[in-house]
């Protein structure tokens, strides 16, 4: 049984006020899905206060992690260590609150449950800077050992996220039921699904494909919200090009995950979706 996050008792009174972000994708009029998600209907006012407790739930629960944060910081600056140490803040998964008409969760491919935050502070660590190359925790173990300086495995599936020839696109995949966290037990079946997300300074793309035959495109760029599957109005030169690179990336290892263009192109001239997209390319594909 799922329930809501429990706070310290020192917190319980915490952000009474507090609500979850009404973005454009919070319940929205027009649900425009596929699979299981395309039937749901709109959350009621009584599942809007749920999900808002829910929300405030997890603030509360936050503040004895963000305590114990700050007195590992303290005994790392008492023992003089913190100069030498690195700190990692990241998570599993992603959670939706309300987005697209869902309760709470964190199984789809939507945004929401796919974006994690991910921290590094320690030596060489600029502080202040952000990337926007894409990670995934596939990249965790050679950005570590990098910052060890102990040499890689040739195994691994990704790079550091400090490498500069870093790939633009990771997999995103799903083999199972739906299920929701609102207090009982509820599944829905057929969420399975191949997803691809790819950001780069040409693009930034999430497309899925759904064991249901259904697909989803959408340029993140123009809908960060996801608001509207162009999968049917989207060109072929491009769809025929991510379905070449899913059918990469679902079973991919190493040097394939990491360079997955390189297996569709063996001379090694196309190494990323613009390079791909050239015309000279179109009968291939």
């Amino acid at each position: 049984q799922f329930i809501p996050p429990r706070p310290a008792e020192r917190h319980k009174h915490l952000f009474p006020n507090a609500k979850v972000p009404r973005t454009p994708n919070f319940n929205p009029a027009k649900q425009d899905k596929v699979g299981w998600m395309k039937d749901l209907p709109l959350l009621t006012p009584l599942q809007i206060e749920e999900i808002d407790h829910h929300y405030r739930q997890r603030l509360r629960s936050l503040q004895a992690t963000d305590e114990l944060v700050d007195t590992v910081i303290k005994k790392l600056k008492e023992k003089n260590l913190l100069d030498n140490t690195y700190l990692v803040y990241t998570t599993d998964n992603g959670y939706h609150l309300g987005q697209h008409r869902l309760f709470a969760g964190k199984n789809t491919p939507i945004e929401n449950d796919i974006n994690l935050p991910f921290i590094i502070r320690g030596p060489g660590i600029p502080r202040g800077q952000s990337r926007t190359n894409p990670g995934t925790h596939s990249h965790f173990p050679a950005t570590i050992l990098d910052l060890a300086k102990i040499k890689r495995p040739s195994n691994l599936d990704a790079t550091s996220l400090f490498d500069p020839k870093h790939t633009e696109s990771f997999n995103v995949e799903f083999w199972s039921n739906q299920s929701t966290e609102d207090g009982k037990f509820e599944q829905h079946s057929n969420n399975a699904y191949k997803a691809l997300r790819l950001i780069s300074q040409q693009h930034n793309l999430y497309y899925s494909v759904w064991c249901t035959h259904e697909h989803e495109y959408y340029d993140m760029k123009e809908d960060p919200y996801q608001m509207v599957n162009k999968y049917n109005t989207t060109d072929v030169n491009v769809l025929n090009r991510l379905d070449a690179l899913v059918s990469v990336l679902y079973n991919c290892k190493a040097e394939v995950c990491k360079f997955p263009w390189r297996t569709l192109h063996k001379d090694g001239k196309v190494n990323s979706l613009g390079d791909a997209l050239d015309a000279k390319y179109d009968g291939y594909y």
